[in-house]
């Protein structure tokens, strides 16, 4: 029962992960949606960090692609990326979802796993 409980308890983690990345893709596509130009802006840097700056062009953003390396992409592209990322953590939610289940189901009635 132990072993049952354990991986539970995994898989409860990665899925409250997995929300709280959903909740955070989805708030930076609103801010994406509702960015325009501002003299004296507050730039989120990460975290709950803010610089003050301003924002000249709304329509082309930097994306981080990784090892410090940015290319320029239109907002609708940004957004249609968010979406992809999204749609990617949405199926992995629901798969977990369905492991989880799986568990539940097996530690109501033990099988080997």
């Amino acid at each position: 029962m132990d072993n049952y409980d354990e991986i539970l308890d995994q898989l409860y983690q990665e899925k409250e992960l997995l929300e709280k990345k959903i909740v955070e893709y989805s708030l930076m596509k609103q801010y994406v949606k509702d960015l325009k130009k501002e003299d004296n802006a507050y730039i989120n840097v990460g975290g709950y960090i803010f610089a003050k700056g301003s924002i000249a062009d709304q329509d082309n953003l930097l994306i981080n692609v990784g090892r410090g390396i940015f290319i320029e992409k239109s907002r609708d592209d940004v957004l249609k990326i968010i979406d992809e990322v999204v749609n990617k953590l949405t199926q992995e939610l629901d798969n977990l979802n369905k492991n989880i289940l799986v568990i539940l189901n097996r530690k109501k009635s033990p099988q080997p796993l």
